[in-house]
């Protein structure tokens, strides 16, 4: 018998598409310039911005990924799908304590009044690990006035941004009189912060007219901003340049079928290039290693 040695592929750098997850300051993104300078403008200028467009499409990321990238704080409430007003104020207390914990852990300690906010959030989580007896003495939206006082608390002292992502889904996931109460207490609340806060939601006529609306209690309280897909010039170059890292070279024809499989979808675009990358054994990308991924 013959020994045959394994083909080991030179030593390549870290895969640079990512998919699946909000992009971090350190992951490959194509610029979005004209989003990230909207961003930027509402939090220096504490404002309020709304961004509006269909499901993966990166609004999520542009924020989350753009306030990263300037150091600022990120509250992050997500309402994906959000039901009941118990559920609500669970997720709003678990992300609010995980910002909490995040501040400082050192300054957590020290600081008496973040180590009071982080006892009374804890206070507010215990309630929901129990029976509903423990919900009969107070209403969630009482719960929820509480979370939100401990986020003009931390404002009052720190400088941060309020994400509040699917918006929408309060008024589209919940029974129509919780959704009005709930969504009013938060207009009322977030109008008194002096803190930068931002919208998203890609169910697109319900979340529009949350600020369109003049029934709605968010209405003309946030500016708002439809989110686009990528244009193919750009999103090309970005291939182009992502592949190169790895001394591999993208045809245009290659890319412009890649572009044209993976759609308008940020995500899917990156997760088939990721598997091109995974699948590629020269150092040209051809039409087998796009097959193989």
């Amino acid at each position: 018998l013959w020994y045959i040695p394994a083909v080991r592929k030179p030593h390549l750098p870290t895969n640079p598409f990512v998919y699946g997850r909000v992009l971090g300051i350190a992951d490959a993104a194509c610029a979005r310039p004209k989003y990230e300078t909207a961003i930027l403008q509402v939090a220096r200028d504490k404002g309020r911005l709304a961004l509006s467009g269909d499901r993966r499409l990166g609004k999520s990321t542009l924020i989350e990924r753009t306030l990263a990238a300037d150091k600022r704080p990120l509250l992050r409430w997500d309402f994906h799908r959000v039901y009941p007003t118990e559920d609500l104020v669970h997720r709003a207390a678990e992300q609010l304590d995980a910002f909490v914990r995040g501040l400082s852990p050192i300054a957590r300690k020290l600081t008496p009044w973040l180590r009071e906010i982080g006892v009374g959030i804890d206070s507010i989580r215990l309630s929901y690990q129990g029976t509903e007896a423990a919900l009969r003495v107070r209403t969630p939206t009482d719960h929820l006035a509480r979370l939100l006082g401990f986020v003009s608390d931390i404002a009052k002292r720190r400088e941060f941004a309020l994400f509040i992502d699917e918006l929408q889904d309060i008024r589209d996931g919940l029974p129509e009189r919780e959704g009005d109460a709930v969504l009013g207490l938060l207009r009322s609340e977030l109008q008194r912060l002096r803190i930068p806060c931002f919208f998203a939601g890609s169910s697109r006529e319900s979340f529009r007219a949350l600020f369109m609306s003049d029934a709605s209690p968010f209405y003309e309280s946030a500016r708002l901003l439809e989110v686009t897909s990528i244009p193919a010039p750009e999103l090309r170059a970005f291939l182009v340049r992502q592949f190169a890292r790895g001394r591999f070279e993208l045809p245009p024809e290659v890319g412009n079928v890649l572009l044209a499989i993976a759609g308008e979808s940020p995500n899917d675009v990156q997760h088939l290039a990721h598997e091109t990358w995974n699948a590629a054994v020269g150092s040209r990308i051809g039409g087998g290693e796009l097959g193989r991924a």
